[in-house]
């Protein structure tokens, strides 16, 4: 199976002060390097799949290039959201028949160990989102490539929010059954 990982890297920022989150550190380190070599590290141990790491970003571009994976910005303008950057990668790998798709925020950097076997635990045609400690976490998805035209109509019909879409296309829930807590530095603190 070919599995896309698509780093969520491009929002505003607004509560971390406008900051792009990628570059925000912690324990002295930015959080896309933190996120992407944990990511890294799990593909390489699921040896019967092919995975593609993407980072969908809306600036600073060239820095995130510097990190050897494939860097996309936003096809739609004023950031839509994460959902465009979804669509904008999805788009973008038609050719390359990705099967699945694995989100991750840059701003969760505690990557649980089971991330990727759990998000692909689930049946070829659904789509899914984590849930930990009976806590939603809406923006860590495993989606079915079939999803790409239903994410662009959502869109299209001027509709954002995660949530909503995942109701509308009756998404299941996958619990990562960890101790480890999910670490989502979204604020300013």
């Amino acid at each position: 199976m070919n599995v896309g990982i698509i780093i969520l890297a491009g929002g505003r920022g607004l509560r971390v002060g406008g900051q792009d989150k990628g570059w925000c550190l912690y324990i002295k380190k930015p959080f896309i390097k933190i996120v992407l070599e944990k990511l890294q590290q799990q593909s390489k141990i699921i040896t019967k799949h092919n995975f593609t790491i993407v980072i969908s970003v809306n600036r600073n571009i060239e820095a995130y290039q510097q990190l050897g994976v494939l860097v996309l910005a936003d096809q739609r303008k004023n950031y839509c959201g994460p959902l465009s950057g979804i669509e904008t990668v999805m788009k973008s790998q038609k050719e390359q028949e990705i099967d699945r798709w694995i989100v991750y925020p840059v701003d969760s950097v505690l990557v649980p160990k089971n991330y990727l076997t759990a998000m692909l635990s689930i049946e070829k045609k659904q789509t899914a989102y984590m849930v930990q400690n009976q806590q939603d976490h809406y923006a860590h998805l495993s989606i079915a490539s079939e999803q790409q035209a239903i994410i662009s109509t959502y869109l299209d019909a001027n509709q954002r929010s995660i949530k909503g879409w995942l109701k509308n296309i009756k998404a299941v829930a996958i619990d990562l059954m960890t101790k480890e807590k999910v670490l989502n530095l979204n604020e300013n603190t």
